[in-house]
């Protein structure tokens, strides 16, 4: 049944109360599990209730034998090894039996920490594995284990596997949140047999930081994900729902000694080859494609282990170039720059040191490094990084109140410095200082401040951050040529500045900060951001400023027990925003509702009230129905896909409340286990509501199609064909074409060779001709590199 927009608040409440109704009436009875597992009843003499771990200490031995990473488990050097069982399910059931039986066994020799997972299962031909690249998972079977190396409760490092033994790991650190884009070496095999699954790994002291002591003691926490009726994760460690610190509830681990990572050497570098052809004229179909001469680069790139916990990076002549192009973003109706992730491996690794609620770090904004040198780690309960580059063609977003764009002043030299110091418990308190100075444009950017993230009890955490800045723009205004001629500041100082980059100088500031609680039943969050209007972060991602908004989210969460949800949380959030002069900018109030299915299956759906100011318009009315649905009910098909639909503003030079309809849909086809189909859509479209005089009659639309085919042949090797059409009513139609073939020992030696082609649509107005699609560039590539471990 479709829903008319107008009747979507009536029908949200419906579903609230319903769902509310479920969740509170069912059967207070002990969590049990539709098939059969679960709680054991000792009232009936039937079992032993079952208890969860309550000792979570224990000695991990030394060996002398190291066992064969190949997933079978059969050297008699695991009967020695540290064995945690009595694994306990904590979702969907809270810390009751799981329906399964798992075990982790630990041991280690001078070189590495070796595990073992054991993971029993009735149900073999349930479980769900991919051949697949690593860090890519999240929807198998896997189990990992992860490492509090300081035993801080700050960070934590995490190595998980599926039953082919393909890996995943990430970083964990406190106000930088999970980091997946960490990557490491180790060795890893899995296998499937007729009792369930067994995986080995290897992982090499030199991949890890910890304290430089005679006597290690870790933080550890043991989990496995068994995807089934639903997604359910199993754990060592019990863990409360009423205590948002996740290594508060940790193990320890205790036996290691004499280790030592530190002052080991590697050496990465790389070479790579291309050839470019383009087309001599891309307004003229028929003009020729010239190709040029093919081009030969290299550099490398050196890691030193200062110290068991402290490493240099350094860098020359790097290779920053992206062999996974960036997912296509719709562009229509924005008035700021897009926002792309960093894929390059150098900033990525310790990429969570520098993340912070105000973002004025974003390292993509160094496009093209002549050289870099970067040092991070830890030394007693402070954390530290620092970032150094020399960048050739440096970009960054210059922010404005309603808006930003994207400029390129060209060299520039920038310096990165973080310190972050633990204090309390679950807690630190830090500083940020960055400084950019360009080269050829002249001018300089400088950011200064401080943050903290403080856990009150256990269910209360605030954090907050203040950053200053100082700005001199360069004395160039052809640079600002997007933007020239406007003002900014506070218009009591008759808005004391100009946006063209004439060399003015000027201070700003920022601030942001939340109070937040998190519990098992109801969880609440206030926040409050302020950026003046002279602030920027060059060195950042920064796409507004001069604002102050507040606001706030409340939920509650309801767990039932029967056989259809396994989680219902209703909410809302509401919040309004005002400029530097006291001005209304804009202000919103949204209901939500999330629900967690049987058949791992979600839904979220919300709607939003909101008015706005923008460009000296006030627009009533807006008013918008979200509503996103996530499935993974079967192995071979995920899907996933939201839809806005309501009444927006259409951000022209006169802006107008128009009908507007922005959707994504993603489906993934898994027909083999080495085999992976994936397609995304993308469409918004803006048309004029009916009824509305002086209101342009036009319709804005803008649309992308993104497929993507993996042939996965084993481990490390993989081939890839990636297309791409993309179609805009205001001009004219493009498709990229972008095959790859991968050969990958670790994440860190490969080979790579592929191609990239563009091709124009000539059929579209403003081309002569009728001629259809043409190719108006091409790129074939070559690289290698590898990595030497010292």
């Amino acid at each position: 049944m479709r829903l008319k927009t107008q009747n979507a608040p009536r029908f949200l409440s419906i579903i609230v109360v319903v769902l509310i109704h479920l969740a509170v009436l069912s059967p207070s009875a002990p969590f049990a599990r539709p098939d059969g597992g679960g709680y054991n009843d000792s009232s009936t003499g039937d079992l032993p209730k079952f208890t969860p771990n309550s000792t979570l200490d224990f000695i991990i031995p030394r060996i002398t034998s190291r066992p064969t990473i190949d997933g079978k488990l059969d050297e008699v050097m695991w009967q020695r090894a540290a064995k945690l069982t009595n694994f306990v399910e904590v979702t969907p059931g809270d810390n009751v039996e799981p329906a399964v039986q798992t075990d982790v066994l630990l041991a280690y020799d001078d070189e590495n920490i070796y595990v073992a997972f054991v993971c029993h299962d009735e149900d073999v031909a349930g479980i769900r594995a991919t051949v697949t690249d690593r860090d890519n998972i999240g929807r198998d079977d896997f189990a990992g284990i992860m490492f509090d190396t300081f035993n801080d409760r700050q960070n934590s490092y995490e190595f998980y596997v599926n039953p082919y033994g393909i890996q995943y790991d990430q970083r964990r650190s406190k106000g930088g949140g999970e980091d997946d884009s960490f990557d490491t070496v180790w060795q890893s095999a899995g296998e499937i047999n007729s009792t369930g699954w067994t995986a080995e790994l290897a992982i090499p002291f030199r991949s890890l930081r910890f304290p430089n002591v005679e006597e290690q003691e870790w933080g550890v926490h043991a989990l496995r994900i068994r995807p089934r009726s639903s997604r359910e994760q199993h754990s060592w460690a019990p863990l409360s729902r009423d205590e948002s610190c996740l290594f508060c509830q940790a193990g320890t681990m205790t036996g290691i000694t004499g280790v030592n990572s530190g002052r080991k050497l590697e050496i990465l570098p790389y070479a790579i080859s291309d050839q470019v052809g383009r087309a001599q004229d891309i307004d003229d179909p028929t003009s020729a494609f010239q190709n040029d001469d093919a081009n030969v680069d290299g550099g490398v790139g050196i890691k030193y282990g200062l110290t068991t916990n402290l490493t240099l990076d350094g860098t020359i002549n790097p290779d920053f170039s992206q062999v996974e192009s960036d997912e296509a973003q719709i562009s229509l109706n924005l008035t700021s720059a897009i926002f792309l992730d960093e894929k390059r491996p150098f900033f990525l690794e310790g990429a969570d040191i520098f993340r912070s609620k105000v973002r004025t770090v974003h390292t993509r904004t160094l496009n093209d490094p002549k050289a870099a040198g970067k040092v991070t780690g830890k030394a007693g309960k402070y954390t530290v990084g620092f970032i150094s580059a020399q960048d050739d063609n440096t970009s960054f977003p210059v922010p404005f109140e309603e808006g930003s764009s994207l400029v390129f002043p060209g060299e520039s030299v920038s310096n990165i410095l973080r310190v972050k110091r633990d204090v309390l418990d679950d807690s630190f308190v830090g500083l940020m200082v960055t400084d950019r100075r360009y080269t050829d444009a002249g001018g300089s950017a400088s950011n200064f401040g401080i943050d903290y993230d403080l856990r009150l009890k256990e269910k209360y955490r605030f954090n907050a951050q203040v950053m200053g800045s100082h700005t001199r723009e360069p004395n160039n205004p052809s640079l600002s040529d997007d933007f020239n001629g406007d003002s900014f500041g506070p218009r009591a100082d008759n808005d004391r500045y100009t946006s063209d980059f004439d060399g003015e100088s000027f201070f700003g500031h920022a601030i942001a900060a939340d109070f937040n609680r998190e519990a098992r039943h109801w969880n609440f969050g206030i926040y409050y951001e302020d950026s003046s209007p002279t602030f920027r972060a060059d060195n950042g991602f920064v796409f507004a400023n001069n604002f102050r908004l507040a606001g706030m989210w409340n939920e509650m969460t309801f767990q039932p027990d029967n056989r259809i949800l396994d989680v219902v949380e209703p909410g809302f959030n509401i919040g309004r925003e005002f400029n530097y002069d006291g001005k209304f900018k804009d202000e919103w109030i949204e209901p939500q509702l999330f629900m967690k299915f049987k058949k791992q299956t979600q839904v979220f759906a919300s709607y939003l009230w909101s008015q706005e100011d923008f460009r000296d318009v006030h627009i009533k009315g807006i008013r918008r129905l979200f509503f996103e649905v996530e499935t993974d009910f079967t192995r071979f098909l995920t899907a996933e896909g939201w839809i806005r639909q309501g009444r927006s503003i259409f951000r022209s030079a006169s802006p107008f409340l128009a009908s507007s309809t922005s959707m994504r849909l993603r489906a993934e086809l898994k027909p083999t286990s080495q085999i992976k189909f994936d397609t995304i859509y993308l469409i918004i479209k803006f048309a004029k509501l009916p009824g509305r005089p002086g209101v342009p009659h036009a319709q804005h639309k803008q649309y992308s199609v993104r497929n993507k085919l993996t042939y996965q042949l084993n481990k490390r090797l993989f081939l890839r064909l990636v297309g791409e059409y993309r179609k805009d009513s205001g001009g004219g139609a493009t498709y990229d074409l972008d095959p790859l073939i991968s050969y990958k020992i670790n994440p860190f030696t490969v080979f790579f060779a592929g191609s990239t082609h563009d091709f124009l649509d000539y059929e579209e107005p403003g081309f002569a001709g009728n001629t259809g699609f043409r190719q108006t560039q091409r790129t074939f590539f070559v690289k290698f590199q590898y990595l030497f471990r010292v």
